[in-house]
């Protein structure tokens, strides 16, 4: 029982470091990305909150969260609500298959990189179900074009991912780190080369 509840603590720890790692990048990327294209567009970009602006995307993220929630009369109102929450949880799940903090994942099992995959694709119809939920007819539109856009990636991801897990004869993501710490080999990059090349082209 004690070895549960430790283990339990430490993949609850192990988790929120996880969500709070993640947190911060997605807030510098994302500044970073105002910032460059802003430079491609011979503008500034977010430059008073904070040094240089960096602290802008948290101010957006607070003022998100700040806003009033509103649900359409018309909508499907479970769908409507649920859909968020899904497209946010679906992420920070799968980050639990991916070695991050050490060697292995949190959780970690022969098969979970196919999981992982077909996460992504759970993530890709919630986009459409929460535009479908609205009954707005706009939305649905922009929610077919998101969805069909975030599909299109969907193959150049799965041959990215298949490689590597041919190299090491596995479908575990924490194996296939590991084949990667030991038996490495430059040329199993030649694939994914060409593979991204198709996918920009």
């Amino acid at each position: 029982m004690a070895g549960l509840v430790g283990s339990a603590y430490t993949v609850a720890v192990y988790g929120l470091a996880l969500i709070v790692v993640v947190g911060i990048l997605s807030l510098f990327f994302e500044w970073f990305d105002r910032k460059a294209f802003a430079r491609l567009q011979n503008r500034y970009g977010p430059l008073h909150t904070g040094p240089s602006g960096l602290l802008q995307p948290l101010a957006d993220f607070i003022k998100l969260l700040s806003k009033e929630d509103i649900t359409p009369e018309a909508a499907d109102k479970l769908l409507f609500a649920l859909s968020p929450v899904v497209i946010c949880t679906i992420p920070l799940l799968t980050l639990f298959f991916i070695p991050v903090f050490s060697k292995e994942a949190i959780v970690f099992f022969e098969g979970d990189l196919i999981f992982a995959l077909f996460l992504a694709t759970l993530l890709y119809l919630f986009v459409f179900i929460a535009a479908w939920s609205s009954t707005n007819p706009f939305s649905i539109v922009g929610g077919v074009r998101a969805a069909l856009q975030l599909m299109s990636y969907e193959i150049p991801l799965a041959l990215a991912l298949i490689v590597p897990a041919m190299f090491a004869k596995s479908l575990s993501i924490t194996t296939i780190a590991k084949w990667f710490e030991t038996s490495f080999q430059p040329y199993a990059l030649i694939p994914l080369a060409i593979a991204f090349f198709i996918a920009v082209v």
